[in-house]
């Protein structure tokens, strides 16, 4: 209860608290950064200034929208942070990124994310492999936008079924639809302490009679990038200051040429975008678990089976010593038998003999103590070597020893023999000769079992050897010898895997004014893609490679009024052929084809507003094996808007709209390690039917402005993935990579470093939440401005039976405070997010975080160019970062303390 009070304090202090301070209301305004689009006061109020929608296909002819639309300018997108598409607009209204490290982020918007989220390309889709997991980059640099789009709620309806949470617009402008007066040039450079990182970017248009055109190009390298403290939530083996293997190379080149025309125009324009970048949470695989290995993985193991076929016959040699010592140690049991009956002083020698067993017996048992510890063979091995050495001393002074012994022996014998002759002739005789020969025996046994030890020793020399080579060669190639007890011999590998992706992107765009009687314009835009990005292990060898071709275009016919009525008709078409092959391709080869229509109408009836829409859509998807599903899909929306005074708006909107599933939900079969899940589609899966309901007020007048935005959104048929036991044991099942369906398979519940078994399922959700902002401008005059931010957005999702829905943004409030001066601008900005504890099963809690950055710029004139030099701090407060909807945020937190130093020129 007291955090529900807390969220609605905040709430009401945005909406309300500093409106009753400020009586600023009615003063005028004519500037703004972040804005809503098209806000509008037919009452008589002024507004901040109107900015064009690109992606609304009525902009041109009316300006106002109903639906929730936030505009970021290319001012404010200077400001901003370019290493991702997500990253950009991370801290808008009812928007978060979820990150991969910094080579990835997607936007999430209202609790929403993945395939329900679009990120457009003006206007079009990016036609990457990103909505299909959460490791996959998005294709597109917003260093290059001269503004982004951000639809929330039902203003998705024109853009297709699947973008049900939101949409996120980058307009960067490569086809003209103008001729430049002049050449329009800019050059951007960026250094990041962080990451050791240079970003340079540059683009240029100019025209030549009735034609325009365009060059861009940019280029990124970072090292991997410091962080305040481990990567790993439990940090085990990784490094402190640093998340291993996250550097990013990036090129972006691009051109684009038009034809301008009295009444339209004609262009196209090709792109080619090449990234590099490291993720986190793979985990490394041997052969056995069919990753695509080259000759360098072939050679260790060929080293490995060799080292073990050496040590296995060393083995065999100990083994065959140990039995000759034992037979020696017999033969001399037997030998000190006839000793110790003839004479007395054998004693002495019988003694030295015991003392020499109970050494070898003490030698064999370290060699069985070898054998027992050969993981720590190679630091024991110098020791047991200098035993063996002394042993081998020993044995050989022992050895004299003998020899000297037996001379005495001899010479003492033969004085006995000689004075005990005269008594006992015949018997000495014999028992001379009997002596004579067992002291030849056993002198030939000590001459032999000195000849086995030094054959020994010399074996123990070379197996050290190969010891020494083999440890020497483990330590070139950065590899450790571990034992695996399910999988056998695994190699833990330097570095980790990454993504190389490349897009070759082909783009067509026309428009003809007043083309037929009764149509006032139309509009077409077309792109072709040719996608691919290969997943790399540490060895370079590609362990799985994704290609995606895709077609996507767009069809707008503006109608001239109809009475009080302004509309648009469109048709939008979609084909997508998708393969991957490798040991994570668990998604199936598969094709989808949409084909929709759409109708979108407006009117003014005096303070009212008006909005309608409708869409219809077919699509189609097969799999290699055979399945086909196909949906009908229909969409509805309309709004009210009622400017009950000068200044200020109220308004209503409810929308329905139908998804179908995507071809990762209903065609997945297999590991996907991106999420540590197995993942098991399913192709009778329903299509999604949402219905939203938006309730918004904004103050739009004066220096004073305000947003406030409440919604409910219910999903009938959710889908989502659904842990599995089918063992009974009441844990969640874990599985090996290679799974075949037979619960007789589950693996143990405590081994986390399996994937968890998961089934594509449905059931209803809810996502309920609230967004506010308020603008005031503390200062405004000559020379001086200053400005105050203050925001707040909170959501929550629940399936049907109550239980909370997984990686639900936390709620989150901040401010900021920009000021300018002439040519300085100056900004703080605050963020505060809170702890995440609403979790689904299996999902562990997430620590909040503050988040403190500034930026600063000069902007001055040279030459005829206009020069900005801009510095900003990002994460001043060097915080541990984890956000909670990022799958790798217990391996991956954000960067740590950044300075960002560069330059803009522009003319």
């Amino acid at each position: 209860m007291y955090w529900y009070n807390l969220k609605f304090i905040v709430l009401l202090s945005v909406v309300t608290g500093i409106h009753g301070s400020f009586a600023l209301a009615d003063e005028p305004a004519d500037h703004a950064h972040t804005q809503e689009a098209g806000e509008h006061t037919p009452a008589g109020g002024e507004t901040i200034e109107e900015i064009k929608v690109t992606a609304d296909p009525l902009s041109e002819v009316d300006a106002h929208i109903i639906r929730p639309v936030q505009v970021l300018s290319k001012e404010e997108l200077k400001s901003r942070s370019i290493r991702n598409v997500g990253e950009t607009v991370a801290n808008e209204l009812g928007v978060s990124s979820s990150d991969f490290g910094t080579g990835v982020g997607r936007p999430v918007i209202r609790g929403l994310g993945g395939s329900r989220v679009q990120v457009l390309e003006n206007g079009l889709s990016t036609m990457d492999a990103a909505a299909l997991s959460a490791d996959h980059g998005v294709p597109l640099e917003s260093v290059f936008s001269r503004q982004v789009e951000i639809f929330r709620g039902p203003a998705t309806l024109l853009f297709g079924s699947g973008a049900s949470g939101g949409i996120v617009n980058y307009v960067n402008g490569r086809i003209l639809d103008y001729v430049p007066d002049d050449v329009e040039a800019e050059v951007a450079l960026q250094y990041e302490t962080v990451s050791d990182g240079m970003t340079g970017a540059g683009s240029m248009n100019f025209g030549a009679g009735n034609f325009a055109f365009h060059i861009d190009g940019m280029a990124r390298n970072t090292d991997d990038y410091n962080i305040p403290g481990f990567g790993e939530l439990e940090p085990g083996e990784s490094r402190r200051g640093v998340l291993e293997n996250s550097s990013i190379d990036t090129e972006n080149i691009s051109g684009g040429l038009s034809w301008i025309g009295r009444r339209g125009f004609v262009g196209f324009s090709v792109s080619r975008y090449e990234n590099n970048y490291g993720i986190q949470g793979h985990h490394h695989h041997g052969e056995e678990n069919g990753h695509l290995h080259g000759m360098d993985d072939m050679d260790l193991h060929d080293d490995e089976d060799e080292h073990h076929d050496e040590e296995e016959e060393h083995h065999d040699d100990e083994d065959e010593h140990h039995d000759e010592e034992e037979e020696h140690h017999d033969d001399e049991d037997e030998h000190h038998d006839e000793e110790e009956e003839h004479h007395d002083d054998e004693d002495e020698h019988h003694d030295e003999e015991e003392e020499h067993h109970d050494d070898e017996d003490e030698h064999h048992d370290e060699e069985e103590e070898h054998h027992d510890d050969e993981d720590e063979h190679h630091d024991e091995e110098e020791e047991h070597h200098d035993d063996e050495d002394e042993h081998h001393d020993d044995e050989n002074g022992r050895h004299d020893d003998e020899e000297e012994h037996h001379d005495d022996e001899d010479m003492d014998h033969h004085d006995d023999e000689e004075e005990h002759h005269d008594d006992e002739e015949e018997h000495h005789d014999d028992e001379d000769m009997d002596h004579h020969d067992d002291e030849e025996e056993h002198h030939d046994d000590e001459e032999e079992h000195h000849d086995d030890e030094e054959e020994h020793h010399d074996d123990e020399e070379e197996h050290h050897d190969d010891e020494e080579e083999h440890h020497d060669d483990d330590e070139e190639d950065g590899h450790h010898d571990e034992e695996d007890d399910e999988h056998g011999h695994d190699e833990e590998e330097e570095g980790g895997v990454r993504i190389d992706m490349r897009q070759t992107r082909y783009d067509f765009a026309a428009a003809l004014d007043d083309p037929f009687p009764g149509l006032s314009r139309i509009k077409m835009r077309w792109g072709f893609n040719d996608y691919q990005h290969d997943e790399i292990e540490p060895s370079g060898e590609v362990a799985t490679a994704f290609d995606n071709e895709e077609v996507e275009g767009r069809v707008e016919f503006v109608h001239n009024p109809i009475g009080d009525w302004n509309g648009v008709v469109g048709f939008h078409y979609r084909h997508k052929d998708f393969a991957a092959v490798g040991a994570e391709s668990f998604v199936l080869p598969s094709e989808l084809e949409s084909v929709g229509v759409f109708i979108l109408e407006r009117t003014d009836i005096g303070q009212w507003h008006i909005d309608l829409g409708a869409r219809f859509e077919h699509q189609d998807s097969s799999a290699e094996t055979g399945a086909q599903n196909d949906y009908d899909l229909f969409s509805a929306s309309g709004g009210l808007n009622w400017d009950y005074a000068p200044g200020y708006q109220v308004g209503l909107s409810v929308s329905h709209a139908e998804r179908a599933p995507s071809i990762e939900e209903l065609y997945a079969m297999g590991p996907h390690l991106a999420t540590a899940t197995f993942e098991i589609g399913d192709t009778n899966l329903d299509k999604e039917k949402s219905n939203n309901v938006d309730i918004y007020w904004r103050k739009t007048a004066g220096k004073f402005t305000v947003t406030a935005n409440f919604f409910y959104n219910r999903i009938d048929d959710y889908v989502y993935k659904q842990e599995q036991d089918l063992n009974g044991d009441g844990f969640a099942d874990r599985v090996a990579e290679n799974f075949d369906g037979n619960p007789a398979n589950i693996l143990d519940p405590h081994d986390d470093e399996e994937p968890l078994l998961v089934y594509l399922s449905q059931d209803d959700a809810e996502f309920l939440g609230f967004e506010a902002e308020t603008r005031v401008r503390l200062i405004e005059n000559d020379r001086d401005r200053m400005s105050l931010r203050l925001w707040g957005d909170y959501v929550e999702g629940e399936r049907s039976n109550g239980i909370n829905l997984p990686r639900i943004t936390p709620w989150r409030f901040g401010s900021g405070l920009t000021y300018s001066r002439g040519a300085m601008s100056a900004s703080v900005n605050y963020t505060r997010v809170n702890e995440q504890d609403n979790t689904a099963p299996l999902e562990t809690d997430t620590s909040g975080y503050h988040l403190l950055d500034i930026h600063a710029d000069y902007t001055f004139r040279l030459g005829g160019n206009t020069v900005s030099l801009f510095a900003r701090a990002s994460n001043l407060l060097d915080e541990e970062i984890r956000r909670h909807i990022s799958f790798v945020k217990e391996q991956a937190p954000l960067p740590g303390r950044s300075g960002i130093f560069g330059l803009r020129i522009s003319r």
